[in-house]
């Protein structure tokens, strides 16, 4: 697994649960080590991925964060289950 550092553009994948062709909403949820919250529009990327591309502000602490994909489809909400991202420092 390559390294994550802060400040650098990653794609970010995640893999839900159900098929989900054309969302109506596609999110990736944040929690930074900091405890700050936030969100990212997403984007569906075959039947189950949820993918985004960072911008280099996105990524801006070390530690460990926690994300979470939501997807509305029909009316009807989906979550990804969680996972976690270990972001490494530059020295």
């Amino acid at each position: 697994m390559d390294m994550i550092y802060n400040g650098t553009n990653i794609t970010i994948t995640l893999h839900a649960n159900h098929n989900l062709v054309n969302p109506t909403t596609c999110e990736i949820y944040y929690k930074k080590p900091s405890g700050v919250t936030g969100k990212w529009t997403a984007q569906m990327i075959g039947n189950d991925q949820i993918t985004y591309n960072t911008q280099v502000a996105d990524v801006d602490i070390p530690g460990i964060w926690v994300l979470q994909g939501r997807v509305v489809k029909s009316g009807a909400i989906y979550w990804t289950s969680p996972a976690q991202m270990i972001v490494e420092a530059h020295l």
